[in-house]
């Protein structure tokens, strides 16, 4: 499989992704309403690894519209692909949430992960992390909280080691 067919199965999850955790939680579960931004920074790929689990790290560019969300609980975010050669393997979202986003409380992060994953996946508790999984035709979908970010993670179905990228993924921690 050519780069091309990975990224045609990751992007649309990923675009979904985003645009849902970048809007305000609409859930009866969310905490407050998002705080006004006023523009929401980009995160670069200086604040990573060159490589995540034997993957080389790429920053991926965030759209405008997204940038420009002024109602959202995000502050800062980074887009990136994960790759071997030019196969995008995997995408990895980390969202840096306002302080008004409440990120700790279990009622919010149930409500965002709900929105990003379309339905409540299953939980796992990996390397000391509760991870949300859920998987859908041609990915996995890996959701995780750490501190005040947001960690997305989009895994091909072909890929032959997911949960040592997750893992890997999991130890980056706040950034």
């Amino acid at each position: 499989m050519t780069g091309r067919p990975a990224r045609s199965v990751i992007a649309p999850i990923l675009l979904a992704a985003l645009t849902f955790a970048l809007s305000g939680c609409g859930g009866r579960t969310a905490a407050a309403p998002a705080r006004v931004a006023a523009r929401i920074k980009s995160i670069s790929t200086t604040q990573l690894p060159e490589q995540v689990g034997g993957l080389d790290v790429q920053a991926e560019s965030v759209p405008q519209s997204i940038k420009a969300n002024t109602s959202s609980y995000a502050r800062s975010i980074g887009f990136f692909s994960l790759r071997k050669a030019k196969l995008v393997e995997a995408t990895l979202e980390v969202i840096r949430l306002t302080p008004n986003a409440n990120s700790a409380s279990s009622g919010f992060q149930t409500s965002l992960i709900g929105q990003v994953s379309g339905s409540l996946p299953e939980a796992l508790t990996l390397s000391g992390h509760t991870v949300y999984q859920s998987t859908g035709t041609g990915a996995t979908l890996e959701v995780w909280f750490s501190g005040s970010e947001l960690f997305i993670l989009t895994i091909r179905s072909s890929f032959p080691t997911p949960r040592s990228l997750t893992e890997s993924a999991l130890a980056l921690g706040p950034q």
